[in-house]
């Protein structure tokens, strides 16, 4: 099956990680061959960690308990017992009692953990190592938990880790196919490095001044890994492209430059792409043509015709003027009994008389029939009546005043006069 653009063809990502665990293990290893060239294997010792895991039990495991768990990852008798034994041999697997011939065995956590930390390395390369020991080192000063010969045994093991893996860089850049870089490139996507350098020389150089020239030469160094990542990553760029390999970026950077990257940039990639000119095969003419014919009608809205003979007393517009008319003259009848001449009266203690709810509804009735140019006008002050024992609770001074310059509206006034009279449009 041929590779999607996004894969790199410098091998299996298992090839990439027997390579790396080898290179890992060889500081402990006995022999060449002590590392496992068939990163498949791992999942038997993942399935070992999930037995003990998932079944509580102090007295440990069987070997037959632990055949049974692994049976989904590994399906050959042999290579499991290669495997167990060698567990066994390495102290994975303890004895649950120290009794000789005891069938029964616990794990050491210190496997479970330290496969953890092998395959967090191999993903994130020595940078990431490299980092969380600046970042620890810092920690540590900041909390008052490093001497002066702690910190400059981190500052020296930090410079000769960026020395060795500047030196790396370099060799492969000069030395490599654009295969093998994009294979070295995951170890190196660390941008964030000069920061983490930055704050760990700013606080040696605080709490321990004696230390400045060796912090200096760990932020001189760390320059010259960046310098040599540059030129990793400018190599694989330009022979990528020569090659038209999508391989040498991932998918999200594609999509950074995508999002991020001027429009200039972006079209000098198909600088030297023949391209033939654009031919719709349609001319503007039959294009607009089809599109109009396709083109949803829109229908304008029209007002449905009046019914012929209809009664004024049907139409509900109507219904609603002679209503509000009866209300108006409702309130006016109100007023007038109240205040038959010109002048004011005091409607305090009628209101309160009323009591609740009346007193509100007369109230609303006489002010919506208030108006300064109208025949009556409700004056209501600040002042405020209360009276706890009472339905009306609570009543401000209410005034009705009659003009003497006004009639008030006549009974049988029209529905549209009396919405001209109250100031509405006909």
């Amino acid at each position: 099956m041929q590779d999607d653009i996004f894969t790199s063809r410098s091998g299996t990502p298992d090839d990439i990680l027997t390579a790396q665990l080898s290179a890992l293990v060889a500081p402990l290893a006995k022999n060449s061959n002590a590392v496992i060239d068939d990163p498949g294997l791992l999942d038997v010792a993942r399935a070992v960690f999930a037995a003990y895991a998932s079944t509580p039990t102090i007295d440990g495991l069987t070997m037959r308990e632990l055949r049974a768990a692994c049976a989904h990852v590994c399906d050959d008798d042999a290579v499991f017992e290669q495997r167990f034994h060698t567990f066994q041999a390495l102290r994975m697997l303890l004895p649950a009692f120290e009794k000789k011939y005891e069938q029964r065995y616990i794990l050491h956590p210190i496997s479970m953990v330290g496969m953890h930390v092998i395959l967090r390395v191999c993903e994130r390369g020595g940078i990431g190592e490299l980092i969380a020991l600046l970042d620890h080192t810092r920690s540590a000063i900041e909390h008052h938990g490093a001497n002066e010969d702690d910190v400059r045994e981190s500052l020296l093991e930090s410079r000769r880790i960026l020395t060795v893996i500047a030196n790396h860089l370099h060799v492969l850049v000069d030395t490599r196919t654009l295969d093998e870089l994009i294979a070295e490139r995951r170890q190196h996507e660390h941008p964030g490095l000069m920061e983490h350098v930055q704050a760990l020389s700013n606080v040696v150089t605080d709490r321990f001044p004696a230390l400045d020239t060796m912090a200096v030469t760990v932020t001189i160094t760390a320059h010259r890994y960046v310098s040599a990542r540059e030129r990793f990553l400018n190599r694989i760029i330009e022979d990528g492209a020569r090659s038209g390999d999508f391989s040498v970026l991932s998918p999200e950077e594609y999509l950074t430059a995508f999002k991020h990257a001027p429009v200039d940039l972006l079209s000098e990639v198909f600088t030297h792409v023949p391209v033939d000119p654009p031919d719709p095969g349609i001319n503007a003419a039959a294009l607009a043509e089809e599109v109009q014919s396709l083109s949803v009608r829109r229908v304008r809205p029209t007002r449905p015709p009046r019914p012929e003979n209809r009664a004024d007393e049907d139409d509900p517009l109507q219904d609603v003027l002679r209503k509000k008319d009866r209300r108006r003259q409702q309130a006016h009848q109100s007023a007038e009994l109240v205040q038959r001449e010109p002048g004011s009266t005091e409607l305090t203690d009628r209101m309160r008389s009323w009591g609740w709810p009346l007193a509100a509804v007369r109230l609303t009735e006489l002010l919506h029939i208030s108006d300064p140019k109208g025949p009556y006008e409700i004056e209501m002050t600040d002042t405020l009546f209360v009276s706890p024992g009472e339905p009306l609770t609570y009543l401000s001074r209410v005034l009705l005043h009659r003009h003497a310059d006004s009639v008030p509206v006549q009974d049988g006034m029209s529905p549209a006069e009396a919405l001209v009279e109250e100031g509405i449009p006909e």
